[in-house]
């Protein structure tokens, strides 16, 4: 049955929404605000390495108790201690970027015990038939924020509200998050009582060939297009158009072009048409990273900055979809399930999106000339995502 019309997956749904529009909201402004206090991407840079690093070890950590059916506790750390946190940058103003690695270490903290509890709940209270209408909802709404947060951001900030610039945003991302820990109390409980293994459960992903293919895919997508290409991405809009209210209105009408189609892939997804789909949109997304470089210029950005949205759901979803049910295959997602989302980290998070900024760090003056070589690497990654997508072999469709 296809159908997500229960009262736990809707509150799931409803709350990771607003996490997702605080989460957007900060993270978007906090790049630019460091770059307008500082004038350099290897500090943004920084921010996002520790950041990443962080939130991958301590995702590993809390998977632990996760596992034993505190999820739903942990997220709700989670979530008090990254309002905290937004209130404690906007208490600090100008001199939070004195702070930053602090910052950045204690965000990477919360935002770990967030993911790894929202990822376990979200597997556990779908199943193979219904996770693909799950993702691709998850994924509308979500761009409903996206869409949103850089607007509601980008007038907050240019209309000096209240006289606080960018203090609006890091308020605002407070209040949110504080709605989607009252509305997000979900309590779902697995009978799994098997004790944590994330090294036992790698040795068997990586034993399986369509599963190892999906881990290097979450490697090559979060370097190639899912991390610093967004943050590069901004940084030439704000160089170009002067202010945060042009580039919030830019990044929500690239949003605008993703959601109906998103809604639509979840909804009547058919996996195995997936892989074509990736491909596809593999070409299509790499063929404009390089025309960053090639073609560089407003309206190249805002092609790419289009296409991605537009694309991004056809690999990602195969990509997500694939491995969550290729668990189903032994009857050993209980096993596993847990485990999975680390090892997933790890690739994805922990080395595709690290690695993604570590050449920012030696970029001493932001030009498309410097960061050529970056962009070309990334345009190569994604177009390899998307050809390991579709030399996945297995039908999923009967698991």
């Amino acid at each position: 049955m296809n159908s997500i019309n229960t009262k736990e997956i809707k509150k799931l749904l409803i709350s990771h929404t607003a996490f997702s529009f605080s989460r957007q909201i900060f993270g978007i402004f906090m790049s630019l605000y460091i770059w307008k206090l500082t004038s350099s991407i290897a500090n943004i840079a920084i921010y996002n390495i520790v950041l990443l690093l962080t939130h991958t070890i301590f995702f590993s950590y809390f998977a632990k108790f996760v596992k034993n059916n505190k999820a739903n506790l942990i997220k709700r750390i989670g979530l008090i201690g990254l309002i905290v946190i937004y209130l404690f940058v906007f208490y600090l103003g100008d001199s939070s970027i004195n702070y930053l690695i602090p910052i950045a270490l204690l965000i990477g903290f919360f935002n770990s015990m967030y993911w790894i509890s929202y990822h376990t709940q979200n597997f556990d209270i779908t199943h193979t038939k219904n996770r693909g209408h799950y993702a691709g909802t998850e994924k509308a709404v979500k761009i409903i924020s996206t869409i949103l947060a850089p607007l509601v951001g980008g007038l907050l900030i240019s209309f000096n509200v209240l006289g606080l610039g960018y203090g609006n945003i890091f308020i605002l991302g407070a209040i949110v998050q504080i709605f989607a820990l009252i509305y997000g109390n979900v309590s779902i409980t697995s009978k799994n009582n098997i004790p944590y293994h994330p090294f036992l459960t790698l040795k068997k992903l990586w034993s399986h060939n369509e599963q190892r293919k999906l881990l290097y895919t979450q490697t090559l997508s979060n370097f190639g297009y899912s991390r610093s290409t967004e943050r590069i991405l901004m940084i030439f809009l704000f160089i170009i158009l002067g202010t945060e209210l042009y580039v919030g209105g830019l990044l929500t009408f690239f949003a605008c072009f993703s959601i109906i189609s998103t809604y639509f892939i979840g909804r009547h997804i058919n996996y195995n048409h997936l892989k074509i789909t990736a491909l596809l949109g593999a070409v299509l997304l790499s063929s404009s990273i390089a025309s960053l470089v090639i073609i560089p210029g407003l309206i190249t950005y805002m092609i790419f900055g289009s296409l991605k949205q537009i694309i991004e759901p056809l690999t990602g979803l195969g990509r997500r979809i694939f491995g969550l049910n290729l668990l189903h295959q032994d009857n050993e997602q209980e096993k596993h399930r847990v485990e999975y989302m680390v090892i997933r980290e790890w690739f994805g998070i922990g080395i595709g999106a690290t690695l993604s900024f570590l050449p920012l760090l030696f970029i001493k003056e932001f030009t498309i000339i410097n960061l050529a070589p970056v962009l070309f690497l990334m345009a190569l990654a994604t177009l390899l995502e998307g050809i390991l997508i579709k030399s996945i072999k297995t039908d999923i469709t009967n698991i």
